[in-house]
């Protein structure tokens, strides 16, 4: 009775989560059907290349070497090392995983009385918008938005200031990842604002 109580107790906190990670990943699993991607992977393999960031566009016919500031060349050289080790099945699977992560991170957002009613509306939403899920610098973004949303909510909770201590530097990697980087600090000014609005009142 008592080695069964710490399992029965596991699977029946784990469950829900589960449901909601295995099915963001199913409905977020989709060939590749977007020709962007194939831009990235060029953009990456040519830094691989060079062994430097691209400062000018190589590949458009109409700007070939104008300046260019390449926004998304950390997330570029990752679809490239993905790409090499596995393919575009692999890009899809990671594209995936990415996906399933920020749900999971957002469920630990969700108060316990409300997980119940959260995890079928995130199911739905993702699967009618997984068209919109391609392997693109977005799915960084959204993950990133996730993490910065739970830290300031625990935050906003416990007062901790070691859960903010990672957002800086998530930060330099989304600046590096993606051109809506400006979210991190909107996200954690509207959190100010909050704040502020509550102390006043």
């Amino acid at each position: 009775m008592t080695t069964k109580a710490p399992v029965l107790e596991f699977c029946r906190r784990a469950w829900l989560p589960a449901v909601l990670v295995v099915g963001t990943f199913v409905a977020s699993f989709a060939p590749i059907a977007d020709g962007d991607v194939f831009w990235h992977l060029a953009a990456g393999r040519e830094m691989i290349r060079t062994h430097a960031l691209l400062r000018v566009d190589p590949f458009s016919v109409s700007a070939v070497g104008r300046p260019w500031p390449d926004v998304h060349w950390l997330f570029q050289l990752a679809v490239y090392g993905v790409y090499s080790l596995a393919g575009l099945r692999g890009l899809v699977v990671a594209k995936s995983v990415l996906v399933a992560l920020g749900a999971g991170v957002l469920f630990t957002a969700v108060p316990r009385r409300g997980r119940a009613l959260f995890v079928p509306a995130f199911l739905v939403a993702t699967f009618l918008g997984r068209h919109l899920l391609l392997v693109r610098p977005v799915i960084v973004t959204l993950l990133l938005a996730a993490v910065f949303f739970v830290r300031l909510e625990r935050y906003r909770r416990e007062r901790r200031a070691s859960l903010l201590a990672p957002l800086p530097l998530l930060q330099v990697l989304w600046t590096n990842v993606q051109g809506l980087f400006a979210l991190g600090p909107s996200i954690v000014a509207a959190y100010t604002a909050g704040a502020a609005v509550t102390f006043a009142f």
